[in-house]
């Protein structure tokens, strides 16, 4: 018998999200890092790929001009005697104060060696060159403000 068409297939390679806690996503490079009570972070997991999307509203900014860095919850695979493989994925950062402006980033090895913790880069203007993301930079960064965003990358 057929519940046609409200019938619903139940597969094993339905993916599930699996929370990852706010308290864990972001790190900086030895210092203070930013601390988030608004948000979410989830991720799913295909095969050996993982796909994660976030957002984290900021509650404290944590120590100033120091790159923040993003806690993978899985590590990447690593590769090719010791090239690991580039994450993919676009986070935004929304200002609330002033006219709200927002700007992209992405996730980059600038200063990180690791296979648990990629670096934030972003660019202040259109094309730039991208450069550490930090409370400073591309703006400055206040309570309130937000940090969301996907990423997707292999691991073992």
């Amino acid at each position: 018998m057929s519940n046609a068409p409200y019938s619903t297939v139940v597969s094993p390679l339905n993916p599930t999200f699996i929370d990852y806690p706010l308290s864990s996503l972001l790190g900086s490079a030895g210092a203070t890092a930013p601390t988030a009570t608004n948000g979410y972070c989830r991720y799913t997991i295909i095969g050996n790929l993982l796909n994660m999307e976030f957002k984290y509203e900021l509650t404290t900014i944590g120590t100033t001009s120091v790159q923040y860095r993003f806690n993978l919850p899985i590590p990447m695979v690593d590769t090719f005697g010791g090239t690991r493989q580039k994450p993919q994925g676009l986070w935004f950062v929304r200002y609330s104060a002033g006219a709200g402006a927002q700007y992209q980033g992405n996730f980059g090895d600038l200063g990180v060696s690791s296979t648990s913790v990629i670096g934030m880069v972003s660019q202040s203007t259109f094309g730039g060159t991208p450069a550490n993301f930090t409370s400073a930079s591309p703006a400055t960064l206040a309570i309130g403000d937000f940090i969301h965003g996907e990423l997707r990358y292999e691991f073992a």
